[in-house]
């Protein structure tokens, strides 16, 4: 393999691992949302948001965005677990 393909895996491998990674912490804040509104329009409001700003941020452009984007949901669930403590918030 020469040096661009190895350069490109990279890149797809880190944005599946920077993708995974938000998702898993988004899911959090979604059944936390739920478990403590008992409102579906809620999470569903959270949904659109979290899906629009990204574009109007235009994260793509810049690859240290896309890190703090991935790690946004993570900070949100580490603040919402300190703020309202483990028994309010989903998980073990």
């Amino acid at each position: 393999m020469d040096t661009r393909t190895i350069g490109i895996v990279m890149t797809v491998i880190m944005a599946l691992l920077g993708q995974t990674m938000s998702l898993v912490g988004i899911t959090y804040i979604y059944v936390w949302l739920y478990n403590n509104t008992k409102s579906v329009f809620i999470a569903i409001l959270f949904h659109a948001l979290s899906n629009f700003i990204p574009e109007v941020l235009q994260v793509g452009a810049n690859p240290s965005q896309g890190i703090m984007m991935a790690l946004m949901p993570w900070i949100m669930v580490f603040i919402l677990e300190k703020v309202y403590g483990k028994e309010r918030f989903p998980g073990d």
